[in-house]
């Protein structure tokens, strides 16, 4: 609350400052903020908020200056932005997303495509599948090798530009299926 913080890195990749009050994040991405500390010496709230979600809710931590005594913050939120505050074209300079501080050329041509049909579970649960085999979470020991059939696998050389074509099974239903299952970190993509 009260405090300015500027965007430098989204999901791995150093970006073009933005100095917000507030920060839009999807499920699951990952953000590195500088907040400005220049505000009398007192404990503020850092509120995080669930908009738009099944399960709306807000968690909290405390920000609290040196000599600040300690206590609950007595601070009000900034004003809610309202609709359309995910793609506001304003939010990053001008973008509706951060842009990457040292852009990288679009590949020109793919060396491999691998083509991901994907279909969701619409009885019994949440699941998914790609070209009908069923993801599974991995819940075992990522210390211990554990083969995999040759199903799971896709074999890249380094260097490969890879094209990943992610598509519905023909007669998609978005009031059925969800969006999508899941989400990549850390790696640069075009799409």
């Amino acid at each position: 609350d009260g405090h300015m913080m500027t965007v430098i890195e989204a999901d791995g990749t150093l970006c073009q400052k933005s100095t917000l009050t507030q920060l839009p994040m999807a499920p699951a991405q990952r953000y590195s903020v500088l907040v400005k500390m220049d505000r009398p010496v007192g404990n503020y709230w850092i509120r995080a908020s669930a908009q738009g979600s099944a399960n709306p809710g807000e968690g909290h931590a405390i920000l609290r200056y040196v000599g600040a005594p300690s206590k609950d913050p007595k601070t009000t939120p900034w004003p809610v932005p309202g609709t359309g505050f995910y793609n506001n074209p304003k939010l990053y300079n001008g973008n509706t997303q951060p842009k990457p501080l040292v852009p990288e050329p679009v590949p020109k041509n793919a060396t491999k495509v691998i083509d991901l049909v994907l279909t969701e579970k619409t009885t019994g649960g949440p699941g998914y599948f790609f070209n009908g085999i069923q993801y599974e979470t991995f819940n075992g020991n990522t210390l211990v090798v554990q083969p995999r059939p040759e199903k799971y696998i896709y074999n890249i050389k380094a260097g490969d530009v890879v094209d990943v074509v992610v598509r519905p099974k023909p007669g998609y239903n978005p009031e059925i299926y969800f969006v999508h299952p899941m989400h990549l970190h850390r790696h640069d993509f075009w799409v």
